[in-house]
């Protein structure tokens, strides 16, 4: 596996990623260091894969990303805005070389304002590791990002398009 693997995305504001805990990640206890949660729950912007691709980049915004769903032409458009506050709450240590998933989804979301919660479970499910709470403000995208393209702009263009094309009369 690499290091992060985009399992589903919802069309409501829904995400789940899996990934391997590598020593980067880890405190001298050999757990995942409480540092290393901001990172992963809510940093460093890029869009999500499709389902099943695996990702080469930095395990990034696992709580962000559920916003890539919503998104559209002047809402919500730009990596999921900046982060105004970012809550977790640490309930067990992931041990080292752990797979973790990572489940997000939008609790609500306006114009300029989204809230998303974001946990961090064992393989299985049936540990919760983690939880957070992150509040994004929306920020317009800047022209010249809007040039750059990823194999999910198309799957959402064509989403949109076949949803915007009349059925026709009956």
């Amino acid at each position: 596996m690499s290091r992060v693997e985009l399992l589903d995305a919802g069309s409501e504001g829904t995400v789940t990623y899996k990934f391997k805990v590598r020593l980067k990640y880890a405190n001298a206890n050999n757990v995942v260091h409480g540092g290393a949660y901001g990172v992963l729950f809510g940093t460093l912007p890029t869009k999500p894969s499709l389902p099943g691709e695996r990702l080469l980049t930095f395990p990034d915004m696992f709580t962000t990303t559920a916003l890539g769903p919503i998104s559209r032409p002047g809402y919500w458009e730009f990596q999921g805005g900046v982060t105004r506050n970012l809550n977790i709450s640490y309930l067990r240590g992931i041990p080292l070389n752990s797979t973790v998933l990572f489940r997000s989804r939008v609790i609500q979301h306006g114009k300029t304002a989204a809230l998303i919660y974001g946990e961090a479970l064992s393989e299985d499910g049936k540990k919760v590791y983690a939880t957070a709470e992150h509040h994004k403000i929306n920020v317009p995208m800047p022209p010249e990002h809007k040039a750059i393209r990823v194999k999910w702009d198309d799957v959402m263009d064509q989403k949109m398009k076949k949803a915007s094309t009349p059925q026709g009369k009956l």
